[in-house]
């Protein structure tokens, strides 16, 4: 089954009457790409007026390289930190990739400025405030961007896109952690083009990095314990189809394909990739977690999470018969999931919805399921993020206006209902990360139409303050 949930969604949101110009993108991305070529990113927003809804879709390269010479013309970079030496590193990787790793520590990177947005909440540009570059018009890659929460606190990896001059495009990818701003690393590849790029949706894995050429791909990971360098694979790794998602752990790091497998190295040595799993189902997503890799993997009479531990390998942890799984994620405490069913399920539009979790499992035996409240969305579903107390996920019912970000809170299972924040033309374009005291979204404007698949702002909701946000 080849992905249909994200294509027909992708298509339905890209592809519509009212869209038609995007429609470039939804034709060279998902199944009618040939192998190697990467999928169209993840559409967010549309035309005023239009029933567009926020979709994190699989695997884009960088969509700055796409329309170079229109973010060249808001982003406009000095030539300061983004080409100082004594910042970046050239790594060489054996490739025309012209690819930067930052000097972590000292912290190159001026921090985030954070503003007051109503009582509990808080908003920054997603880009850095580098001199030259107006924040309010920088732009991030929302496929490339992600996050996750660790012992309490959560680390995000922004995606952000500078023009040094018109026609080139830079992309910087900062791991930091939130709390305090502090960068844990850095990568800038610099001149992105379509046979250079950034690859593969981050989802929770901040750690792991994703470089493809189309034919080939480098993976690098950086450790979210102390900050420090970017530990890049010693040679690239054939591309066997389109990346879909990234993901790290104690295990290595790996990323899943349209192929439908899941690839996994061990090491910095490796030089061929070890499959860990390739049922023929749809790969819809992926989460890794203190040893447990975790995806969902579809057919055509339903779901199944799936789950990989190098002791005990790839084995079946979730079956719902008559239910697909639109998204599960492993945290410190619990693995998390959202079952959803309708005859139309497969083609992105869902009759019912409802959150599961049970705690972290060592072993499908282990897995104990807890039924949560069911959630009043008939579409999206798919960026959940969980840390602590809490879970968030965005879903709509039919229109833009409809979508939401519904945040659970386990231990009461009292659920919450976010519109776009008011008093301007927001919307939320997907949940980064959440933890024990906030949530963190991803914000573009609601009718821009410019630039699919990215978001200009970040967003912190206070967990304290959701009773009385009132969007």
């Amino acid at each position: 089954m080849a992905h249909s949930k994200h294509i027909a969604l992708a298509t339905a949101l890209l592809c519509g009457a009212s869209a038609p110009a995007a429609c470039t993108a939804c034709s060279s991305g998902g199944g009618a790409t040939a192998a190697g070529a990467r999928d169209a990113g993840s559409p967010v927003g549309g035309d005023a007026g239009d029933a567009t809804a926020p979709v994190r879709d699989a695997g884009a390269p960088d969509v700055f390289a796409a329309d170079a010479s229109t973010d060249a013309a808001v982003l406009l970079a000095d030539a300061g930190i983004l080409s100082d030496p004594s910042v970046w590193t050239p790594t060489p990787i054996g490739s025309t990739c012209s690819l930067y790793t930052a000097n972590v520590p000292p912290d190159p990177f001026p921090p985030r400025v954070w503003q007051a947005c109503g009582a509990g909440c808080q908003v920054s540009a997603s880009a850095l405030p580098i001199a030259g570059i107006p924040g309010s018009s920088s732009l991030s890659s929302l496929g490339h961007s992600g996050g996750t929460c660790v012992n309490g606190d959560i680390f995000l990896l922004i995606d952000m896109g500078f023009a040094p001059s018109v026609g080139t495009v830079d992309v910087v990818e900062q791991l930091f952690r939130l709390s305090d701003g502090t960068t844990f690393s850095a990568a800038e590849l610099r001149g992105v083009s379509a046979n250079c790029g950034v690859s593969a949706t981050v989802v929770d894995a901040p750690g792991a990095l994703s470089l493809s050429t189309g034919t080939s791909v480098l993976l690098g990971r950086s450790s979210l314990a102390a900050p420090g360098s970017i530990a890049w694979q010693k040679s690239w790794l054939p591309e066997p189809s389109i990346e879909l998602f990234r993901f790290a752990d104690t295990d290595g790091i790996g990323l899943t394909y349209y192929d439908d497998a899941v690839r996994i190295v061990g090491s910095q040595d490796a030089g061929a990739w070890t499959v860990v799993s390739s049922n023929g189902h749809s790969v819809e997503d992926t989460s890794s977690h203190g040893g447990l890799v975790v995806w969902c993997e579809w057919s055509g009479s339903g779901g199944t999470v799936q789950g990989y531990a190098s002791a005990s390998g790839a084995a079946t942890y979730v079956s719902q018969p008559g239910y697909w799984q639109s998204v599960a994620r492993v945290s410190d405490e619990r693995l998390t999931w959202i079952s959803v069913n309708g005859p139309n399920v497969t083609s992105g539009a869902y009759t019912s919805a409802q959150f599961f979790w049970s705690p972290v499992p060592t072993a499908p035996s282990d897995v104990v399921v807890t039924s949560g409240p069911t959630i009043p969305a008939t579409s999206v579903l798919s960026d959940l993020a969980v840390g602590g107390d809490y879970a968030a996920v965005t879903g709509c019912a039919g229109t833009a206006a409809s979508c939401k970000v519904y945040v659970l809170q386990f231990s009461t299972q009292k659920m919450w209902a976010l519109g776009p924040r008011p008093g301007g033309n927001n919307a939320f374009a997907a949940v980064l990360a959440a933890g024990p005291n906030e949530i963190v979204l991803a914000e573009t404007d609601a009718t821009s139409n410019g630039h699919q698949g990215t978001f200009t702002r970040i967003v912190r909701v206070a967990t304290s303050a959701l009773d009385g946000l009132g969007w």
